[in-house]
């Protein structure tokens, strides 16, 4: 008792106007501490506010880096994970149970249909109700569905074989940009994942269609069951497949990949490894990783072997303005100009400027990545919703045609929109070429900063413009 109220009488003093902020709060958190475990306060929650920590322990406290994840992950064991990594993640496990589940009624109706039918002790008879066995082919149909609900199984049974991404190497954990791997096996389930889906479709519309022609006039009870059975097990796969798509996405965002663009299937790094790359190409692929990362002395290295191979007027030959071919497609310049825009690196920009790079040159800044993935989220979006983290953002950029100033409003980099109006004279009024006359817009309708605003219409960009000339689809 002398003890609460002791430190009741500490924090209702009123402190003297000469103390400092550090002996109040010195004072405050000291008479918290000496209040018993059980002691209710009037203006709190107990002592468990009364924890105070050290510099050295704050310190500690602090998120951990990036890749720290990754690299804990490196001491997992080789090939098989164990029980425990099915027990400790809610969607292995769920996929494990659901799936497993179904791959046992799916074998056990096939072995009962094909190893029994026949037999002395058959449970079907093979007498002339043909619809019978009709309903019983469509139920045998539905149980093959197994097969391809074993394989998408498999990545939750912790064999890293079955792996759906690949981690980085500990090499690679330096590097600022930050790739997920797809697994070939990945890439096998998302296209097996779609083939379940559209086999399904025709299975179900099949049905519908033979039951609107024809008379329900099967009456064995074994076949009914057997049906009926597969009509249960066969809407469950639906439910599978979402087990199967939250599996995936939690693996993905565990490796901090949150959208789809933030992993990849190598593809280009395949089809690369076939062919002998030149030195244009090399210098082309390194100078846009070197101005992605922000690396000036690799940006001014890379310029100068291209003015050494190619010449002074590297710049026009090798990053000319992208077209559209046909209307619609168009292949990426990978112009560092663009990724310097969109970044606001203003000093990297002042070294492809003064190399000979044009600022109003037009290049198609999100790439169409090859990858079975967006196949995948084709067909599977009419199962499961896409979460939004995984939605890439402006899709419509990758059939559009952009300038750097486009780049550099569209992200509102102020500094850079200045610099590139002010200082590089960009136009203001250049359209973007795109498929779509509603994407055929100048910089100022990409603009939601005022100031940005009001440096365009300062240099004289067209507020009245309409998109397309009046014609938006």
């Amino acid at each position: 008792n002398i003890l609460n109220t002791s430190a009741a009488s500490t924090i209702k003093t009123p402190l003297l106007p000469s103390m400092t902020t550090k002996e109040e709060i010195h004072v405050s958190i000291h008479g918290i501490k000496e209040f018993p475990d059980g002691y209710d306060e009037p203006r709190g929650h107990g002592p468990r506010y009364s924890q105070t920590e050290s510099p050295a322990e704050m310190g500690s406290m602090k998120r951990p880096p990036a890749h720290s994840a990754i690299q804990m992950m490196q001491k997992l064991p080789s090939s098989v994970l164990g029980f425990s990594f099915t027990c400790n993640s809610f969607f292995a496990r769920r996929l494990f149970v659901s799936g497993f589940t179904i791959v046992v009624i799916d074998v056990s109706a096939l072995v009962l249909l094909y190893f029994f039918r026949d037999r002395k002790y058959r449970m079907w008879r093979n007498d002339n109700d043909f619809q019978c066995d009709r309903w019983v082919s469509f139920a045998a149909f539905s149980y093959w569905c197994g097969a391809a609900v074993f394989f998408l199984t498999l990545p939750a049974t912790g064999i890293r074989m079955f792996e759906l991404f690949t981690r980085k190497k500990p090499s690679d954990l330096s590097d600022k940009k930050f790739k997920v791997t797809r697994t070939w096996y990945l890439q096998f389930c998302e296209v097996l994942a779609v083939f379940l889906v559209v086999y399904m479709v025709c299975l179900t519309l099949g049905c519908i269609g033979y039951l609107i022609n024809n008379q329900f006039r099967c009456y064995r009870v074994l076949d009914i069951a057997y049906a009926c059975a597969a009509i249960v097990v066969f809407c469950s796969q639906f439910a599978f497949i979402s087990h199967f798509t939250q599996f995936r996405e939690h693996i993905k965002m565990q490796l901090g990949a949150f959208r789809e663009s933030n992993q990849t299937g190598d593809i280009r790094a395949h089809w690369g490894t076939k062919r002998a790359k030149t030195s244009v190409q090399h210098i082309r692929k390194q100078l846009y990783k070197a101005v992605e990362h922000g690396n000036l002395d690799d940006v001014q290295a890379l310029l100068d072997e291209a003015a050494l191979l190619l010449g002074n007027a590297f710049a026009q030959h090798m990053y000319p303005s992208a077209k559209l071919v046909l209307g619609y497609f168009a292949v990426s310049e990978k112009n560092p100009v663009h990724v310097a825009a969109s970044m606001g690196n203003i000093p990297a920009l002042r070294l492809l400027f003064a190399a000979g790079f044009d600022v109003n040159a037009l290049d198609k800044v999100s790439r169409v990545r090859i990858s079975t993935s967006d196949l995948f989220w084709f067909f599977i979006r009419y199962v499961v919703e896409q979460p939004v983290s995984s939605v890439d953002q402006h899709k419509h950029k990758r059939l559009t045609l952009l300038t750097p100033l486009h780049c550099a409003v569209a992200t509102s980099q102020i500094d850079t929109v200045r610099f590139l109006v002010d200082e590089m004279h960009a136009a203001v009024d250049t359209l973007a070429v795109s498929p779509s006359a509603a994407d055929r817009i100048p910089p100022l309708f990409y603009a939601e900063h005022p100031n940005i605003v009001e440096i365009l219409l300062s240099a004289g960009a067209n507020l009245l413009m309409v998109p397309g000339s009046g014609w938006v689809y």
